[in-house]
C-alpha cells in the first residue's frame, strides 16, 4: 500500500501492491490508484489508515 498524489510518485504507484491517491491528486496518479480517497486537507489518509 503507498499513498501518493504528484508526478514523483508516479513509479512507486507503477509498482506498489495498492495505490491510493486523495481526489486532489494529479490526473495521472489519479488513473493509476486502485482507490480515490478525501481531499489531503480533510486529513483522509489518517482516517484511512484508522479504518483499516
Amino acid at each position: 500500500m503507498a499513498f501518493g498524489d504528484n508526478l514523483n510518485d508516479l513509479h512507486m504507484m507503477q509498482v506498489v501492491g495498492h495505490p491510493i491517491a486523495p481526489e486532489n491528486a494529479r490526473p495521472e496518479i489519479l488513473e493509476l490508484s486502485e482507490t480515490v480517497i478525501g481531499h489531503h486537507k480533510d486529513q483522509s489518509v489518517m482516517a484511512y489508515m484508522e479504518g483499516l
